[in-house]
């Protein structure tokens, strides 16, 4: 059977997206990066589609890979998207990146602590979706510090949160990571801030919805 790559299959990209695309593969290859890949990016690219969110925020982002999955679907109901990464390196590999003009005015590069770029915000600025792919010890903590600042209809995508089951394995659990998992999975269980649904795609994703 031939291959197809999966934005042949499901996307229709301009020459402008596939110049960006190609460019941010590119470097994930050169920066040996752990980028939002094709599988998870549908995903965000479905909900971007489906919700049409203003105003979206991420913990962890890297050099903005994830911002193009959401400007791709539905770029025009988009007003803002907030991308924090406290690697200091990451920034300028952004800036460079050939973003549509249309696209560039939406994006603020916040390069340091998410939770300080979360808090530097107007309060008044609310969320209709957040990327949660950052540091795995602080998942529990971002997610309780943003529930205040989501939109009524708002959606959380928590990205890696099955980590290869190792949290499953109790000699695992002396390392930060899966520690980390483990403990997310057993306060979601008991937790009134959010429904959740657990989907099986990449290395686990959880879906929040604000209650």
């Amino acid at each position: 059977m031939q291959n197809y790559a999966l934005e042949e299959l499901f996307f229709s990209l301009n020459p402008e997206e596939e110049e960006l695309l190609k460019t941010l593969e590119q470097y994930e290859k050169e920066l040996n990066f752990p980028a939002v890949k094709k599988d998870v990016g549908s995903l965000l690219n479905f909900l971007t589609s489906f919700t049409s969110p203003k105003n979206i925020f991420e913990f962890g982002s890297g050099y903005g890979h994830s911002a193009f999955w959401y400007l791709q679907a539905n770029a025009q109901s988009i007003e803002s998207i907030h991308l924090t990464e406290k690697r200091d390196d990451l920034e300028e590999v952004f800036e460079s990146l050939p973003w549509p003009k249309h696209w560039r005015e939406k994006l603020c590069y916040h390069q340091g602590d998410a939770f300080e770029s979360l808090e530097s915000l107007d309060e008044k600025l609310l969320f209709d979706l957040v990327l949660v792919d950052g540091v795995k010890a602080q998942y529990q903590t971002f997610l309780k510090t943003i529930h205040s600042r989501l939109s009524q209809n708002s959606i959380v995508v928590v990205d890696n949160c099955f980590w290869k089951g190792r949290f499953l394995d109790d000699k695992e659990l002396h390392k930060t990571s899966p520690k980390a998992i483990k403990e997310l999975h057993e306060w979601l269980k008991k937790q009134e801030l959010y429904r959740v649904s657990f989907l099986p795609i990449s290395d686990g994703i959880f879906l929040l919805k604000k209650i």
